[in-house]
């Protein structure tokens, strides 16, 4: 490990321009987010310095008000060991680097069989980009249900009609201003009756007895679910002209996706929490128990995770799609966090583009919108996970 630690330190070297030698500042306070002893983390760490020493780089002290850079420390895993990650912000920018200590090798395991399935089912197709989509109960017995879409510019009820979803009617959503090209949107139950939330927009709205939509900016934090808003101190929400998350508390991150689960840990309004993972632009996944310091770190993660919810299970599965760019065919697997270690418990479910959209949806169900590589279409599909005995 403290070979892997000099080794990043070497790198870091390397890139830094004769004018930052002598003005970094490192973080005081380096994360361990791995399951290495803090005596062999110290280890790591003091190696970085050391290194960094020996190549010539001086460090500001830690009351030096104005450094030019200031390289944060950490040490994660992935699939192949320790995994270092040395962090360089210079004024608005970040730079990371990266160094892997590699476990040494063991007997493969034999493959864990499947906990659980996961099977999609085709609901509608469009030209035009799905946000989200809901499956409403049939209205009065006899008839059928509804679905409702929710796109950058509007809100459609579709019926189903000879077993095929036809519009029925659709509301338009007034953003009022430009808009960045990866919308963000999803409609909930709000204090008044259902909301979209598209960018920053709130959007009132209703589908009876006529379909009708209110919008304006939204004034409240990005809405994870109302046990998270009330037990969290860590609110996001989207960042300004972007569909990026943040958090006030860390404004150096901005998050892509992000999703709650193991409901069991909520216990009072006065000791429980509920985690929230969160998604990097870089590959990376964070996780947050409580507070604003990351309790554990996940990579080779795509951008959109969602979670399995059950009223049945103590933790809920965490879906995950592939790490990869949008000219990809993408893939979505369940996840359980162990111990702070990200377990699979199902099999790839393959798609034919990259995932666009992901949320939760009913018990042991979720949206997945895909853009079909070879049409073009967007594609929403409802997942559903079944158990094994």
């Amino acid at each position: 490990m403290a070979t892997a630690a000099r080794d990043l330190a070497r790198k870091l070297d390397a890139s830094l321009g004769a004018d930052l030698k002598g003005k970094l500042l490192v973080d005081c306070s380096p994360a361990n987010l791995s399951s290495a002893s803090s005596f062999d983390f110290q280890q790591g760490c003091s190696a970085f310095s050391a290194e960094l020493a020996s190549e010539g780089v001086t460090m500001q002290p830690a009351n030096s008000q104005q450094p030019a850079a200031t390289v944060h420390l950490t040490l994660s895993s992935n699939f192949q060991g320790l995994l270092w990650i040395a962090d360089v912000t210079q004024a608005a920018a970040h730079k990371l680097f990266f160094s892997v200590a590699v476990s040494p090798a063991a007997a493969p395991a034999p493959p864990a069989a499947p906990q659980l399935t996961l099977q999609k089912t085709l609901l509608l197709s469009s030209p035009d980009p799905i946000l989200d989509a809901e499956i409403l109960p049939a209205p009065s017995p006899g008839t059928s249900a509804n679905l409702l879409i929710l796109q950058p510019a509007s809100i459609s009820l579709f019926v189903q009609v000879n077993g095929a979803w036809q519009k029925q009617s659709d509301g338009e959503i007034d953003l009022g201003r430009p808009q960045p090209r990866d919308f963000r949107g999803r409609m909930q139950q709000g204090p008044n009756g259902m909301q979209a939330l598209v960018n920053g927009i709130t959007c009132d709205f209703a589908i009876a007895p006529n379909f009708w939509t209110s919008c304006k900016p939204a004034d409240t934090p990005w809405a994870v679910s109302a046990s998270f808003n009330m037990y969290s101190t860590v609110l996001p929400q989207l960042a300004s002209q972007t569909s990026l998350f943040t958090f006030a508390a860390r404004p150096e991150f901005q998050f892509e996706s992000l999703t709650v689960f193991e409901p069991d840990t909520v216990t009072s309004s006065s000791g429980g929490f509920v985690p929230l993972i969160a998604t990097l632009p870089d590959g990376r996944a964070l996780l947050f128990e409580g507070s604003a310091t990351p309790a554990a770190s996940f990579t080779g993660w795509g951008s959109d995770i969602a979670a399995l919810w059950s009223r049945n299970r103590q933790r809920w599965p965490i879906l995950v799609t592939r790490d990869g760019d949008w000219t990809q065919p993408d893939a979505i697997q369940a996840f359980d966090i162990v111990e702070h270690q990200a377990v699979p418990v199902s099999a790839p479910l393959d798609f034919n583009g990259p995932i666009t959209a992901l949320w939760p949806e009913g018990e042991n169900e979720a949206l997945a919108v895909s853009r079909n590589l070879k049409t073009g279409l967007y594609e929403a599909y409802l997942l559903r996970a079944t158990y094994a005995q």
